[in-house]
């Protein structure tokens, strides 16, 4: 995140914006070379090893029937909700997106609404009847793990908040922005990336020692985002404030996720880890594309028009950055309170059993 920040903007700068795509393309291929020959963990053989083992007491002919045909079961991809949960998003995000037209054309809102609506009912019921499910109601569902998810959606959606936020806040020209060069908004999130670069070793390597600090992490880890939401709301009107508080935020961004699939994964039975991890890191990213879609909303619910350079043109009303930043600290206190009902409920609650997983 550190030197995607400065990058960025750097390669926009230069060849233009469209140059960071090919800038990304030959590191994703680096990137499914290395997963594709070094990653070898098989989530459905731990868990068919398991059933394996559970049925071993009974008929050996009828263990070994069960468990080839559940390895057959297991081969196939659940197409149908990948198709159900991508529509859903899709429908969801454009729903978003047109929520200006509400009072002009409601119809334009409530389609994409609806269907996404209506896709949400199918996915679950798809998920319910599924043999090899993409996400599993049982594990989804459960208090923890579902508080844990929540969770996860709203800090994605916090940090892309910031993440597109704070460039158009850098970019645009006085009075509605501070009118920051493209290489010195590059370096406007520069202390976010270090601070989650330093801590986040710092915080892994504390709580791999002590047991039991995950928890006691939790909460704090999104009070300090609360705070530096706060400092952004009040004191966004200079760089150095705007980087005094995305240093905090760094901090929170590498805490909390960490904390968050930790505690989710403390709950999952182990041979469903990979899948658990998956669940909540899902969530994160649909935050990630549900925070940009609301970002630009509100940021252009209000425009002034600004000359720059003999050229006039509109540009978020200062008004819009109160209302983003303020909405983002709303969305931190409530995480608070989900934060402190989830260790609540972590404290009280045992970990599901692959026994609770299949019945």
């Amino acid at each position: 995140m550190a030197l995607g920040a400065v990058l960025g903007p750097v390669v926009a700068a230069g060849p233009g914006w469209q140059g960071n795509f090919y800038f990304c393309a030959p590191i994703a291929v680096v990137l499914s070379f290395v997963c594709w020959r070094f990653i070898r963990s098989d989530e459905s053989k731990k868990v068919e090893e398991h059933h394996h083992l559970l049925k071993a007491s009974s008929s050996t002919s009828g263990s070994s029937a069960t468990n080839k045909a559940m390895s057959k079961k297991r081969e196939h991809l659940d197409f149908i909700g990948i198709i159900t949960l991508t529509v859903t998003i899709v429908s969801f995000l454009i729903a978003i997106t047109l929520s200006d037209t509400i009072t002009t054309n409601f119809i334009t809102f409530a389609v994409p609404l609806i269907i996404g609506i209506i896709f949400l009912v199918l996915f679950m019921m798809v998920e319910k009847r599924a043999k090899s499910p993409l996400v599993n109601l049982k594990l989804a569902f459960h208090p923890v793990i579902l508080t844990g998810n929540i969770m996860m959606l709203m800090f994605g959606i916090l940090q892309y908040f910031v993440i597109t936020g704070i460039p158009q806040l850098g970019s645009a020209p006085p009075p509605s922005g501070l009118g920051l060069d493209p290489i010195k908004v590059g370096f406007l999130q520069l202390s976010f990336g270090l601070s989650a670069m330093i801590f986040g070793p710092v915080f892994g390597l504390l709580i791999a020692k002590r047991k039991g600090l995950n928890l006691k992490l939790l909460v704090p880890g999104i009070v300090i985002s609360a705070i530096s939401f706060l400092l952004l709301l009040f004191f966004h009107s200079t760089s150095q404030a705007i980087n005094g508080a995305l240093f905090i935020f760094g901090t929170a961004g590498a805490l909390l996720p960490m904390t968050l699939n930790n505690t989710n994964i403390f709950f999952t039975p182990v041979e469903y880890t990979g899948i658990s991890s998956a669940t909540t890191n899902m969530m994160r990213i649909i935050g990630g594309a549900i925070g940009p879609v609301m970002t630009t909303v509100i940021l252009a619910s209000a425009t002034v028009s600004i000359t720059v350079d003999n050229v006039e043109a509109n540009y978020p009303s200062p008004v819009t950055f109160n209302i983003l930043f303020g909405v983002v600290v709303a969305m931190a206190i409530a995480c608070i309170f989900l934060a402190i009902r989830m260790k609540h409920l972590a404290n009280k609650m045992k970990p599901l059993t692959v026994e609770e997983m299949t019945i």
